[in-house]
């Protein structure tokens, strides 16, 4: 709950009345969104000078990195609706669809670190995990793998990074064919001579991997020669090497621009074909394990890929000054244990997690590869997201970030009247929205962005009425410095949101007379039910001499909505639970601050 202190609305005549308005469910993004009706009360808000209103509410991984796609690694802005992205099934890594992306500009990160692995994700972020006992996992089969969060990750846990791809692309490329690929973009050249033709080919210091690659690829070899270091030079047919890009519809030289996308779409068995020619051309063994070296780059995702789709782990890799990364293949297992993790918050930045049909993807972070799990206003994977009552305007790229959409939408509408707003209320679809999607931040953002004071969920504050002069009244958050509180009058607010779930008139307006037994203020505003409906109470006390009773007034007021519960063509949450009609529109509170009976300085209109 907030105490957001005091509102001037500085005004010129004796008896000036005013209108309050309740401006609450917009339900902005949804079919059923009566728009026309607000748009109607908005102009009626802005062509009288006497009106203003309360905003009644319900209106990952780091951005580095990357999600491997049958196209090689992406960025979350380079995503298309038709990728396919790898994913985890339970047994292996299969190619699946993706389903959306959800982005947060500001979200906390923990920092996941040991020698062999680095990350950063939020709390709310998925992983694939096992049990490191095994004979938990032989008796309890049925319950591992399964996806924990962050925040839940137990030290008996181990997070799996690596599995296998079996699963053949459609490239007709074969073995050798790829093993020659793999020589040419790492220890070979495609390079354009005078009058634009090709030279295509490969050199090795090696003189075992010479030997192998005269043999392996003597029908494509049309001249082998030696250098003064002993190096073998070996140049390459250029009508051969066109006949294999003929079958990728690829140009010679674009090899090595779409190698991450021939990698992703090759057998098998080319796959490994091609993973031995690159780790004979950079790789060596150090420490027992195999390091692989090369320039940052598609040649280097494309190692990177041909490791996943191995079901070979990544470790940590370091990085030269000339943009030389040295990677290393861990021959132990595909897991990271919990047990040997450092995890600490770390830092705030804008995060992104995508959404897949198996519910888990490939990340590349600091070229570092491994699988992990997707991220969990009513978005699309909310039990009450029904995609038919989707406003037109929603793209298949809004999916994931529904809040910010919509709450961008708000904003607009909320533009023209902004200098009469008196705070804006968030409700109970912000709020879950920004929860669960771990994208908080999402209303204060709007009330920076329309410069008005941010309420909460439930608010006090006070209205206070100074004559002064003024052509037309002016809403001030900051007290004149001339103010004459004997031409002064004010007003306490209590505004909420709304709260309960009851359907009869009678049920709504309990909850309204709690709010009003619960706090010390002239009118109380709230909203949620979708319905109008009014309250006057009185209190009786005695004045400060505790010589003459006196009565204290107060109003409640629940505002309607701005979503129908039936609409044509759309079947709306309220339909399927039977609700009766909305009522639509807003209600509003009108003050009379000069009047003498302080029982006509309220009354409610709904």
């Amino acid at each position: 709950m907030k105490v957001s202190g005091k509102r001037w609305i500085l005004h010129n005549g004796r008896g000036d009345e005013f209108s309050i308005w309740n401006v609450s469910d917009i339900h902005f993004g949804n079919k059923a969104c009566a728009i026309d009706e607000f748009i109607k009360d908005r102009e009626t808000i802005l062509n009288d000078p006497f009106a203003f209103f309360v905003g009644g509410g319900d209106y990952c991984l780091p951005i580095d990195a990357e999600i491997l796609t049958k196209n090689g690694f992406k960025k979350y802005n380079e995503l298309c609706k038709d990728d396919e992205v790898l994913g985890y099934n339970g047994v292996n890594t299969v190619w699946t669809k993706l389903l959306g992306v959800y982005y947060n500009e500001n979200c906390e990160l923990n920092l996941l670190k040991s020698q062999t692995f680095e990350i950063l994700a939020t709390d709310n972020h998925h992983w694939i995990v096992s049990d490191t006992h095994e004979k938990r996992r032989k008796f309890h089969k049925e319950k591992w793998p399964k996806k924990i969060a962050t925040k839940n990750l137990k030290t008996h846990h181990r997070i799996l990074l690596a599995s296998p791809c079996l699963e053949n692309g459609n490239l007709d490329i074969t073995d050798d064919e790829a093993w020659l690929l793999g020589w040419v973009v790492t220890d070979g050249w495609i390079s354009k001579h005078k009058y634009n033709s090709l030279v295509i080919g490969i050199a090795q210091s090696n003189k075992k991997y010479a030997l192998e690659i005269e043999s392996r690829l003597n029908q494509y070899i049309t001249k082998n020669y030696l250098q003064k270091d002993g190096s073998s030079n070996f140049n390459i047919s250029i009508p051969k090497v066109r006949k294999i890009c003929n079958k990728m519809n690829i140009e010679p030289y674009e090899i090595k621009q779409k190698i991450e996308w021939i990698v992703c779409n090759i057998s098998v068995s080319a796959r490994e074909a091609m993973f031995d020619a690159m780790l004979k051309a950079e790789g060596w063994i150090e420490n027992g394990r195999y390091r692989f070296a090369q320039k940052r780059g598609t040649v280097l995702n494309a190692f990177l890929i041909l490791c996943v789709l191995k079901g070979i782990r990544i470790g940590n890799s370091k990085e030269r000054n000339d943009n030389v990364v040295t990677v290393g293949l861990m021959k132990r297992g595909h897991y990271v244990t919990v047990a040997d993790l450092k995890m600490s918050k770390d830092v705030f930045m804008p995060v992104w997690c995508p959404r897949t049909e198996l519910g888990s993807w490939i990340y590349k972070y600091k070229n570092q590869v491994g699988i992990t799990g997707n991220c969990e206003y009513i978005s699309c994977t909310d039990s009450r997201f029904d995609p038919d009552c989707v406003s037109d305007f929603v793209k298949i790229k809004d999916l994931g970030r529904l809040g910010k959409t919509f709450t961008e939408g708000v904003r607009e509408l909320f533009k023209p009247i902004k200098h009469k707003c008196l705070g804006l209320l968030y409700g109970n679809h912000e709020l879950k929205y920004e929860k669960w999607q771990e994208q908080q931040g999402l209303h204060e953002w709007l009330c920076t962005e329309l410069g008005v004071p941010n309420l909460g969920y439930s608010a006090l504050f006070d209205v206070v009425f100074e004559r002064g002069k003024v052509k037309e009244p002016v809403l001030k958050f900051e007290a004149s410095k001339t103010i004459n509180y004997h031409h002064s009058q004010s007003f306490r607010f209590y505004v909420h949101h709304g709260a309960g779930f009851s359907t009869t008139p009678a049920g709504k307006l309990t909850r309204l007379i709690r709010f009003m037994s619960y706090f010390d203020a002239n009118v109380f505003m709230t909203g949620h039910v979708h319905d109008q409906e009014g309250r006057r109470m009185v209190e009786i006390g005695a004045d400060s001499t505790c010589t003459k009773l006196i009565e204290k007034h107060k109003l409640g007021i629940i505002s309607g909505s701005y979503l129908k519960t039936y609409e044509e063509n759309v079947t709306t949450y309220g339909e399927q639970r039977g609700y009766e009609p909305t009522v639509l529109g807003a209600s509003k509170v009108i003050l009379l601050p000069q009047a003498k009976n302080p029982k006509d300085r309220i009354r409610g209109e709904i």
